[in-house]
């Protein structure tokens, strides 16, 4: 071997030093970490992580089990016929459901696993499903459980049916959505819009008087010609780019307090006060729920 090679060979043995001290370092970095937000169990967490790892998601599932026979007692789903599930989607499904401990988010896992087993249903845990459960947590389900509960009657219920549907849902809200912070909320708001499960629903724009004739021009009608009413057509442009920039989650969604509905040819212009009509579900969070809840027969 030649002085040149000699002195190559030395800097390559150099940098694979330099690497491995790297790596040292960052381990020890890790570990200091790991120390400083675990505490005294750290020692034993490397150790031990894949057995608490396997508990925790077995004691997840079991609670997901107990879940799931209770739908399947009051579906009366008979469980000598259940439905198999496809190993891979068996798999993937379970993978992602034993990490979650929320009860919530658990409750609807078992919803859907009660409708896929059910014999009499043709039900599937697509992919989607699997997604959409695996991004949420107790304040978005607490959401989509509260919108399927509006999406059953909705802003179509009679007129003198109004005061009962206001009180069911506000009192559904209180106790469920509504008892999560306004942080809490709108972040849950905005990841369910992300994941494509509800929209806004942006209020009516202002049209009045947006086309104007002034009085001195005095043309019958049919007319062929009109004025731009210049405020009207500002107030209008402010409203498309608000609303632009609400679905965008650029700007925070100025929910009000409820939405005008009207009933027959001539309507009356009342109002349902219950915030949460201001959303409502997409085709996407529809197709989700109606897979987890039970059929209405």
């Amino acid at each position: 071997m030649n002085e040149e090679m000699v002195i190559e060979t030395a800097k390559a043995a150099q940098e694979v030093s330099k690497a491995v001290q790297s790596v040292a370092g960052l381990a020890d970095k890790t570990g200091n970490f790991i120390g400083k937000i675990v505490g005294p169990a750290a020692d034993a967490l490397g150790g031990l992580l894949g057995d608490q790892c396997k508990s925790f998601r077995a004691a997840n599932l079991y609670r997901l089990s107990l879940k799931w026979e209770e739908k399947v007692k009051e579906r009366n789903i008979n469980e000598d016929i259940l439905k198999h599930l496809p190993f891979g989607v068996s798999y993937r499904a379970l993978e992602v459901a034993s990490m979650e401990e929320d009860e919530s988010v658990q409750e609807l896992w078992a919803e859907l696993f009660a409708s896929a087993t059910d014999p009499n249903r043709n039900v599937e845990v697509k992919k989607v499903y699997i997604d959409i459960l695996k991004s949420i947590s107790a304040p978005e389900a607490a959401l989509l459980n509260l919108l399927w509960e509006v999406n059953k009657d909705g802003p179509n219920v009679r007129h003198d049916e109004i005061p009962a549907f206001e009180g069911r849902i506000n009192e559904l809200a209180n106790s469920t959505w509504r008892k999560f912070s306004k942080t809490d909320r709108n972040t849950a708001i905005q990841n369910l819009v992300r994941l494509r499960c509800i929209t806004f629903r942006p209020s009516a724009p202002h049209l009045n008087r947006l086309f104007d004739m002034p009085r001195a021009i005095e043309t019958p009608w049919p007319r062929d010609c009109a004025l731009v009413n210049v405020k009207q057509f500002e107030s209008l442009m402010k409203y498309f780019e608000d609303t632009i920039m609400m679905a965008a989650g650029i700007k925070e969604f100025n929910a009000s307090d409820g939405i005008q509905i009207s009933h027959g040819v001539f309507g009356t212009g009342q109002k349902i006060k219950v915030q949460e009509l201001n959303y409502l579900l997409t085709p996407a969070g529809k197709d989700l729920l109606q897979a987890c809840k039970e059929e209405i027969k």
